[in-house]
Order: structure tokens, then C-alpha cells, then sequence
């Protein structure tokens, strides 16, 4: 992942201090022309854990 920008470390500095749960994301360019990305560890327990989405419950895409 590449490094932060001063204006988006500030924003997830404000963040974690008011204990508000985050998980980041950098789509590539692949995934943004097909439409699609792989949720890593971090993304997939947060989304489960604010109970928006549970990858094992979704069934396997088209390969």
C-alpha cells in the first residue's frame, strides 16, 4: 500500500481518536476497469464486524 498523503493521515488520525473503526482501501487499476476487488483480511473483518457484509456467506463469482 502505498504511503498515506498529509491530508488523508490527518483525516485517519481524527478518526482512531474518536475510536471510530476504519480499514483502508486502494483499489487498482484492474479492479476499478473490471469492477471488482479482493477484500483483504483487515476489510473483510471490519465489514463483517459492522455487520455490512460476511464474504463466507457469498457465493464464489465467475471466474
Amino acid at each position: 500500500m502505498r504511503e498515506l498523503s498529509e491530508f488523508e493521515s490527518k483525516n485517519l488520525k481524527t478518526l482512531t481518536s474518536k475510536s471510530i473503526s476504519t480499514a483502508l482501501i486502494e483499489p487498482t487499476a484492474t479492479g476499478l476497469k473490471k469492477s471488482i476487488m479482493d477484500a483483504t483480511g483487515p476489510v473483510r473483518n471490519y465489514l463483517k464486524s459492522n455487520n455490512l457484509h460476511d464474504y463466507e456467506l457469498q457465493a464464489q463469482g465467475p471466474e
